[in-house]
């Protein structure tokens, strides 16, 4: 799977050859798919109790930043 995710953007990346697509917007939730897995890795499941909240927090967060952006 990592090795497929990394052809992905290798390939991508060359595609676009410096062109701003949807092909960048791609890689970056790819990338963010890989950050998050690899941490969950890392962390034993009995933490997993814990994340939540955070979790959470960062969901609340994320609304309240969009909904501000979009107002202006």
């Amino acid at each position: 799977m990592v090795l497929g995710g990394v052809t992905f953007i290798a390939g991508t990346a060359i595609a676009s050859a410096g062109n701003q697509e949807l092909s960048e917007s791609v890689q970056k939730i790819t990338l963010n798919y890989f950050q998050v897995a690899a941490m969950i890795k890392v962390f034993p499941l009995r933490y997993i109790l814990l994340l939540i909240p955070l979790l959470l927090l960062l969901l609340i967060l994320h609304v309240i930043v969009y909904y501000v952006q979009t107002l202006q």
